[in-house]
């Protein structure tokens, strides 16, 4: 039993000091050469980053390194430095020697004007970047010349539309990101830290316990990681590989992290673990001291409630999504193109759930944030044994609608979705509903719905197509079937919805990538073809997923066999009277459990969501067991 000490506040500086040593640690033992010429340095951000950490340290080589650092690097537009380097201005001044104080001026000087416009203002998009430059702006006239209350004015008015969005949604547009969540806390918190005035600093306050509500919200106790669903996550984060706000999580919860995340990035901590990692490991370590230098602010109670939640545990919010295409932002809108073909998809809310027991955590969102390309509106994160004391004990599932990549390529790449999907969830079952997105030009030769999970070492401990046993080679199904799997206590059950066959050889594939195991449902395999929008539009794929337990269901053949009278119906519709546009209607029905969904897909406009019937109450947030 974790003691409440051991996750009081107070214990952020002993933190904070315990990951910059570990980062001189690593930067001693890769030596000013290596460091120089390496690829993690070659962009500003990252050696602002590691200048800062140097320069808050007391180390004479470490910050003689910072200003060398800062004297050698390039200049030029970015939106994490500016705020970086008015961290290092205001925060390690007397350590700058002057020529490196005059090269951070000189670039903040000059891009102070980029961080004035409406477009970072928090418009529903990347709320991390209108946090960047809500700092940037407040505090940039402590350091240069200028217009300053124009330039604090601009900042005062982003933290309060970032108040307003608050009060009325229950979670941020950039909503539980792995990544985009740590850096709205540090920036918030380095507002409220860093203002003289009274009314900026409550207002910071604020919305950083309200981000620290959405973060710890979805804190899993029983794996210490970050439950989904995620607005944005990387390859990394969605297989809970100790992502960023791993880090602002151990600033102040300490000890009550079953897994100190500190080991899984630094082959100097003590207790390092060697597990599978797709990111940089120096871009980790520099990126975590920066993530824990500050003193951040967490409402009264709540870390005790993280870290004690009942049991079940269900965590609902409503976000806003903001209209998006699958442009990129550098191409001309399409509404002034001569591109005779283009979509966009709608503004709008989103409905984000969560289910937690101490064995497993379950997330859904009902639509996506932005284009939904890093969007895991499904995941299920979950432990492989009864106690967590490593991060091999700790496996996540996640999926990805991909077009034409080999399933033995998926982790060789930044593997983005190139679906859409609707999420409909009840505690432990979602249904998940997915189709192409529908301007793909490119020639087509597979449509398909990866599963995949991120068990490792080793393999899933058991998985079957149906009645048929996996052992560890390719394996497939012609017809499309139930997959079951067992990890542990854990227990899993992915129905697959009709899928749309446009030809394949098989409806179901069983594979491996870097040995993590890979389900894929298929809509279409064979020789390149195009495919008009209307085909992509009109086809379906999709799961319904049922978690369980040894707790709550005995044998993993019990829980099987629960479900075998399961059965998952489709129904497309299109008529003159809906002047032909098309209908989806998707329907999941068990003993005790009916979910089914009515929408367009091409539009992606939603006509029903039921669970048992009834349309699910939309509360703007609600926390089992949490009060203020």
């Amino acid at each position: 039993m974790v003691k409440k000490l051991d996750i009081l506040m107070k214990g952020q500086a002993e933190r904070r000091e315990e990951v910059l040593w570990l980062l001189r640690q690593s930067v001693k033992e890769r030596g000013e050469n290596q460091l120089e010429t390496g690829a993690t340095l070659s962009g500003l951000r990252e050696r602002l980053l590691i200048a800062f950490s140097l320069l808050s340290g007391q180390d004479e080589e470490g910050i003689k390194h910072a200003n060398h650092l800062i004297e050698q690097s390039s200049y030029y537009f970015c939106h994490f430095s500016p705020a970086i380097s008015i961290q290092i201005l205001k925060r390690c001044g007397e350590r700058l020697q002057e020529r490196p104080r005059e090269l951070l001026l000189t670039y903040l000087g000059s891009a102070i004007n980029g961080f004035l416009g409406s477009e970072l203002d928090f418009i529903g998009v990347n709320d991390n970047f209108p946090c960047l430059a809500a700092y940037t702006v407040l505090f940039a006239g402590d350091c240069i010349t200028g217009e300053y209350e124009r330039w604090r004015s601009i900042g005062q008015k982003r933290l309060e539309q970032f108040r307003d969005l608050l009060r009325r949604r229950g979670a941020a547009s950039e909503f539980n990101s792995p990544t985009y969540t740590a850096i709205q806390l540090l920036m918030l918190a380095e507002i409220a830290n860093s203002t003289k005035d009274e009314g900026q600093r409550a207002i910071a306050i604020e919305c950083e316990g309200r981000v620290w509500e959405d973060a710890l919200g979805h804190y899993h106790p029983g794996t210490g990681q970050q439950a989904g669903p995620y607005s944005r996550a990387s390859v990394e984060d969605s297989m809970c590989h100790a992502p960023y706000i791993n880090f602002p999580l151990y600033a102040v919860l300490g000890a009550a992290m079953p897994i100190n995340p500190l080991r899984i990035w630094f082959p100097q901590h003590p207790e390092y673990e060697v597990i599978v990692k797709g990111g940089d490991e120096f871009f980790m370590q520099f990126s975590a001291a920066w993530l824990m230098n500050t003193e951040y602010h967490v409402p009264g109670g709540l870390l005790e409630w993280a870290v004690d939640k009942p049991e079940p545990y269900l965590h609902q919010a409503r976000a806003e999504v903001s209209a998006s295409t699958d442009d990129s932002p550098h191409e001309q809108p399409p509404l002034l193109s001569s591109e005779p073909e283009w979509t966009e998809y709608p503004a709008g809310t989103t409905a984000l759930s969560t289910f937690m027991t101490s064995d497993y955590a379950l997330g859904a969102a009902t639509k996506e944030f932005h284009n939904g390309s890093q969007t895991d509106s499904f995941h299920l994160l979950y432990r492989r044994t009864e106690i967590v004391r490593s991060q091999s004990e700790v496996a996540a599932v996640y999926a990805r609608y991909v077009i034409n990549v080999p399933e033995e390529e998926y982790l060789q790449r930044h593997l983005l979705d190139e679906g859409r999907k609707i999420g409909v969830h009840h505690e432990n079952a979602a249904m998940m509903l997915y189709k192409p997105k529908i301007l793909n030009k490119e020639p087509i030769s597979s449509l398909k719905l990866s599963l995949i999970f991120s068990a490792q070492p080793g393999t899933l401990q058991e998985l079957r197509l149906g009645d048929r046993l996996w052992e560890g080679s390719d394996m497939d199904s012609a017809e499309a079937c139930p997959v079951y799997i067992r990890e542990g206590s854990v227990y899993m059950a992915f129905l697959p919805v009709p899928l749309t066959d446009h030809g394949r050889g098989a409806a179901v594939k069983v594979r491996t990538s870097k040995g993590f195991v890979i389900v894929s449902f298929y809509n279409y395999e064979g020789e390149e073809r195009h495919f008009s929008s209307r085909e992509l539009a009109a086809t379906g794929n999709g799961f319904v997923v049922e978690v369980g337990s040894a707790r709550q269901h005995g044998s993993f053949e019990q829980f099987r066999t629960a479900l075998y009278s399961a059965a998952v119906s489709e129904v497309w519709r299109s008529s003159p009277h809906s002047r032909w546009t098309l209908s989806r209607e998707v329907a999941y029905v068990r003993d005790g459990l009916s979910l089914a969904c009515e929408y367009s897909p091409a539009s992606e406009g939603i006509r029903s969501i039921l669970v048992n019937g009834q349309e699910p109450p939309p509360p703007r947030l609600h926390m089992s067991g949490w009060t203020k």
